[in-house]
């Protein structure tokens, strides 16, 4: 078949796999071209027999050069899943508001003023404690406005470290002190931790209600986790 340009069959290569089926089709042909183009494109051929071998001959190579792409992705598809790198995070989250105020350090700024506080529990993926700092609560569109800090620590007693967040909350039509967050109203970074955690990033957004009369908070969180390192 002649000299085979590699330069030109990896270009249309990564068409293959990705394409829909409407597409598939005209995308392996490109293949099968590139496949072929030697001799700057022109056969050598000199009957109908040979132009025959030379169409099936770049069809054999089209399809090994797919094949040996689906396993290069098969095995880089393994070993993502092997290191578990990426994981998503479901559960719930129960808190109770703290009548306490005073102030806190935090790693970037000591003496940081907090109004209340809440613990409570986590359940599901990243079951264990939660506490959070409320720096300030103040009136929004239809609703309230919070800036908040996590503490959240796992029942395997890693801590997840967690960048303040701001938690808008709506009012629930005439239920005077009921309020609930939705739509990524409430979204929380995460900024790595300890242990499993260490240079794990992500995000969590939760939807729930929170109840400043009774002084309870019931919330889901959902998100995905990278971790920094494999498991």
């Amino acid at each position: 078949m002649g000299r085979f340009d590699s330069r030109r069959w990896w270009t249309v290569l990564p068409l293959i796999p990705f394409t829909n089926a409407l597409n598939r089709g005209e995308s392996y042909h490109k293949l099968v071209r590139a496949a072929a183009y030697a001799n700057g494109g022109k056969l050598r051929v000199r009957t109908d027999q040979e132009q025959q071998l030379w169409s099936e001959c770049s069809r054999l190579l089209a399809n090994c050069i797919i094949y040996y792409n689906a396993c290069i992705l098969s095995e880089l598809l393994e070993r993502a899943e092997r290191r578990q790198d990426y994981q998503r995070a479901d559960g719930g989250v129960v808190t109770n508001f703290l009548t306490e105020s005073g102030t806190v350090n935090l790693a970037d700024e000591s003496g940081k003023q907090f109004i209340y506080t809440t613990l409570g529990t986590a359940t599901g993926d990243l079951a264990g404690a939660l506490g959070v700092y409320i720096f300030s609560i103040t009136p929004g569109v239809n609703g309230v406005v919070a800036k908040v800090h996590h503490h959240w620590v796992t029942d395997a007693g890693d801590t997840i470290y967690l960048q303040d967040a701001t938690a808008n909350a709506f009012q629930v039509g005439p239920y005077s002190g009921i309020y609930a967050v939705a739509d990524n109203s409430y979204t929380v970074n995460i900024i790595g931790g300890t242990g499993r955690f260490a240079g794990a990033t992500g995000q969590l957004s939760t939807i729930g209600v929170l109840d400043t009369k009774q002084g309870k908070v019931v919330l889901r969180y959902q998100g995905t986790i990278c971790f920094g390192r494999p498991e």
